[in-house]
């Protein structure tokens, strides 16, 4: 059976998209492709097709041509199911179920309120796009069968008269892949952060602790890895250029190898609405290898956290309750404790739970 996974936005090695969903798949036997748009050409990873459309340079003709392009290079492909993880596909791949295809809408974010969290639309545009999305996606929630990364989207699809089955799909780890990155003997000083870094996923308030930290004298060093959407302040925080480090996007072997010296990793997203209700994968990843976690004081993010005992909770804006966090992990002697109990905790947030309902999912929709 044919599976075609269709994405504009996404990288070909996407976590959720590539290194679970489309290898679940192969490895139940399904002939999985994969249509992206980020101008890497075509190739075959791991016996999966990657087919490439190509990059559009401005964004407005990547949500427009670059969509119709993925679309178009799926109908060549000729699947028997299309699974698709952008929600500006979600008018293009109508096509497909006028072809009489299957189609599930795999669901990332709450998407209505993503929009309004996007700086490059004015207050207009967020509250028209947001309220257009909610309209259309009920009319998408009964065309297509859709899945959800979060527990919390229930409240959207509650409302709605599904006539597919909603699939809850939770972006936890493959623990398999982390198990050759854990450490349980850290110390020391520096700390981890993976995934995209800008400003709402803590940046400036983060640099703004470190910089407390410096100025008390107290050594460390910092590591992102992950592209970068703004530019970090150097000018108001000269003496953190040699302490915290920018490593750029990396694959997840090579970032998580970098968190093996860390004696802690960082989730402090600030309390936009699509962060304080969906879980951060990195929570989940840092378990998984035996790091201590500081993450916001979000309730979603303290049941993970502080009920397991694996970290602490902050206020993400208080640069200075964060600065004392860290100056206690630096200081403090129980941080094996903590990484024996974070792997040992991680086994309740498994892919493996996760791709059962996968497989399930499609063996519903195939039969």
């Amino acid at each position: 059976m044919k599976v075609c996974h269709l994405s504009s936005v996404h990288p070909r090695n996407d976590i959720r998209i590539f290194l679970k969903e489309c290898i679940s798949l192969r490895d139940a036997g399904y002939d999985v492709s994969y249509v992206v748009a980020d101008d890497l050409g075509n190739d075959e990873i791991q016996s999966i097709k990657i087919f490439d459309v190509g990059k559009l340079k401005y964004r407005f003709s990547r949500i427009f041509l670059s969509t119709l392009k993925v679309v178009i290079k799926g109908v060549t492909i000729k699947a028997d199911v299309y699974h698709f993880h952008d929600p500006e596909l979600a008018i293009f791949c109508l096509v497909y179920r006028l072809m009489g295809k299957k189609v599930i809408f795999d669901v990332h974010e709450n998407v209505a309120e993503q929009i309004q969290d996007k700086p490059w639309l004015s207050n207009f545009q967020k509250k028209f796009l947001s309220r257009l999305f909610n309209s259309l996606n009920k009319f998408f929630a009964k065309t297509f069968y859709t899945i959800i990364a979060e527990k919390s989207y229930c409240n959207i699809y509650d409302k709605i008269s599904l006539n597919f089955p909603l699939t809850i799909i939770l972006n936890y780890p493959k623990l398999n892949f982390f198990k050759s990155y854990q450490n349980f003997k850290r110390g020391g000083n520096e700390f981890f952060y993976i995934g995209g870094v800008s400003n709402n996923r803590g940046l400036d308030t983060i640099l703004e602790a470190f910089d407390i930290l410096d100025r008390k004298n107290i050594d460390f060093k910092m590591h992102f890895v992950g592209a970068i959407s703004d530019k970090p302040n150097f000018e108001k925080y000269p003496n953190l250029i040699d302490k915290v480090i920018f490593h750029g996007r990396k694959n997840l072997e090579d970032g998580y190898e970098i968190s093996r010296q860390c004696i802690a990793g960082l989730a402090i997203l600030k309390p936009i609405g699509n962060y304080v209700k969906s879980y951060p994968t990195k929570i989940f990843e840092y378990m998984a290898v035996g790091l201590p976690v500081v993450a916001s004081n979000f309730s979603l993010y303290k049941e993970i956290v502080e009920d397991n005992d694996i970290g602490w909770c902050v206020d993400p804006n208080s640069p200075t309750e964060i600065a004392d966090v860290l100056i206690e992990i630096i200081n403090t002697k129980i941080i094996e404790k903590i990484s024996y109990r974070a792997v040992k905790q991680s086994s309740n947030y498994s892919w493996k739970n996760e791709e059962t309902k996968l497989l399930m999912l499609y063996r519903t929709i195939f039969e």
